[in-house]
């Protein structure tokens, strides 16, 4: 398997790097997202940066919303 490339888009350390850990993240929506990096060829680290960086730009836009079906049909398929 052909490593990950790490985003060099983004500076990993520095005075104003931060790190977030976040908790109990469906095991369903995390395997799906891990599965379609690395399809993608790219890192967790990547893809989530990528991510927030276009929430910030205004690229992606978040409702807030209970639990979708999609998300419920990731956690079943992954059971």
């Amino acid at each position: 398997m052909k490593k990950r490339g790490y985003s060099r888009a983004f500076k990993a350390h520095g005075d104003t790097g931060h790190n977030y850990l976040i908790h109990d993240i469906p095991k369903g929506l995390w395997n799906a997202a891990s599965k379609q990096a690395r399809r993608d060829g790219l890192s967790m680290r990547a893809t989530l940066l990528h991510l927030l960086s276009a929430y910030v730009d205004g690229g992606v836009a978040i409702t807030t919303t209970t639990t979708s079906s999609t998300d419920a049909a990731r956690d079943e398929a992954t059971s």
